[in-house]
């Protein structure tokens, strides 16, 4: 689904039913952000991928 919602004045409406256009309220609702961890919460996430990356 494209992330801009001008880009629906460039659709067809064959590519703005391929892309469920309208369902794009119902999907963004169940959406979340990512959140950014803190320095030490990033610090241990990069521990953890480097001790499963050299098992």
């Amino acid at each position: 689904m494209p992330a801009n919602m001008k880009a629906g004045e460039h659709l067809t409406d064959t590519q703005k039913a391929a892309l469920r256009w309208n369902d794009q309220a119902e999907y963004l609702k169940k959406t979340q952000l990512y959140p950014i961890p803190s320095a030490e919460l990033d610090q241990k996430m990069q521990d953890a991928w480097t001790d499963m990356m050299q098992q």
